[in-house]
């Protein structure tokens, strides 16, 4: 008989799905088929048991599975179609900022197994988030945040939001702060991330004037 599906227990890179046996002896065996687009499935071995784990799956994706009883014959049953699943959102990897300005940043991070069309958010604050600056939702891994003040300080942070409804920690970025105005005479300002806490400025002083 065609198995009877049952559940779905979900992890971040992983789901057991199971099923009831429908009346079928313990000794029948049972083949499972995953796919991540509902077209394509690929099969993921022959369960003894009426339940099989699947991991290294993508985080925050939606999955399709069916499963099947084959008989000593070899002989299979008719799909037993289950419900769609989608995996747990893991939280989103640091990365350096770019394309840093006197009135922008870039913020970046990295995906860190979260598959596509994932939903990010990302934030920004001048006193580590004892107050919001702004907060930017995007499909993309990164957020050009611009209007900043120049030389000043921002903290950075960024979490996934899963299609579950779950929502991952914040992912804290490297402080970055902001080009400062250019003083006279100077030219040639560059900055340069050393470290999450740090950043390296150059410049070319042109000036003759100096008293001090």
């Amino acid at each position: 008989f065609p198995p009877v599906a049952s559940s779905a227990t979900i992890a971040v890179s992983s789901i057991v799905f199971s099923w009831s046996a429908n009346g079928n002896p313990p000794s029948t065996a049972y083949v499972g088929w995953i796919s991540s687009d509902n077209v394509t499935f690929n099969e993921t071995g022959r369960a003894a048991g009426t339940s099989v784990a699947i991991s290294a799956l993508l985080s925050n994706t939606t999955y399709y599975f069916r499963a099947q009883a084959v008989n000593n014959g070899n002989v299979a049953t008719d799909l037993a179609v289950f419900a769609p699943a989608a995996t747990l959102a893991a939280p989103p990897a640091s990365a350096q900022p770019t394309a840093v300005t006197t009135g922008s940043v870039t913020a970046n991070w990295l995906a860190n197994g979260n598959g596509p069309g994932t939903l990010f958010e990302a934030r920004i604050s001048t006193d580590n988030f004892a107050s919001l600056d702004a907060s930017s939702p995007t499909l993309n891994t990164f957020v050009d945040f611009r209007g900043l003040l120049a030389g000043t300080t921002y903290f950075f942070q960024v979490r996934a939001l899963g299609r579950n409804g779950d929502v991952t920690a914040f992912t804290a970025l490297p402080l970055t702060m902001t080009l400062p105005d250019q003083a006279a005479g100077a030219t040639g300002f560059a900055g340069a991330a050393q470290s999450e806490g740090s950043v390296l400025w150059s410049w070319m002083d042109n000036a003759n004037n100096e008293t001090g």
